[in-house]
């Protein structure tokens, strides 16, 4: 299986559910030692410091998690994102990510070709955890920043909602791939 880790995998095939296996599997186990996490898709270019905002998520007595919004509207917070993602550690919100246990690989496996981490997350993690769905106009996902562009006081943009290499496209027409073309060569 250590093959399938070394090549890409698009979204959703063979590879692809073994990389999102291992990432719930480093959630647990990160969330087992007590360490708060910040997930962050390589999909994802900054356009301001999140850093005020974490602070604020550190200090929040009442949410354990905040993720990002995968509507188009604030509202809609059916199918929230794991490409952005802060996870306050708690035993309880630990538990919640046991995909280790037979248990556990029983209810991932459920979700390992319906879009994997991200399905894993929303049946399992969201319906038991204080969750807060991060602002869309702040936190916008690739559907929403197609159509509306960049908003005031934006922190990033998650280039998801395209496959393959039409995120780099996408980058490139947004003028935000940041690597020179010597860079991108030697990918």
């Amino acid at each position: 299986q250590q093959n399938h880790l070394s090549r890409f995998c698009p979204w959703n095939t063979k590879g692809y559910d073994r990389v999102c296996f291992v990432k719930v599997e480093l959630i647990y186990r990160m969330l087992s030692t007590g360490h708060h996490l910040l997930l962050v898709d390589g999909d994802i270019v900054f356009r301001s410091d999140p850093r005020v905002d974490m602070r604020a998520w550190w200090e929040d007595p009442v949410h354990q998690v905040w993720c990002q919004n995968d509507a188009m509207e604030d509202r809609d917070t059916t199918n929230m994102c794991t490409g952005y993602l802060f996870l306050k550690s708690s035993p309880a919100l630990a538990e919640t990510y046991n995909c280790v246990s037979s248990a556990g690989q029983a209810r991932y496996n459920r979700c390992a070709f319906d879009n994997n981490d991200q399905t894993y997350f929303n049946r399992y993690v969201k319906p038991v955890v204080t969750m807060k769905a991060l602002p869309l106009a702040r936190y916008p996902n690739g559907q929403r920043f197609y159509r509306y562009g960049e908003e005031e006081g934006m922190v990033l943009v998650h280039f998801n909602w395209v496959h393959g290499h039409e995120k780099m496209a996408k980058m490139k027409e947004h003028r935000m791939w940041l690597l020179t073309e010597e860079e991108e060569d030697s990918i």
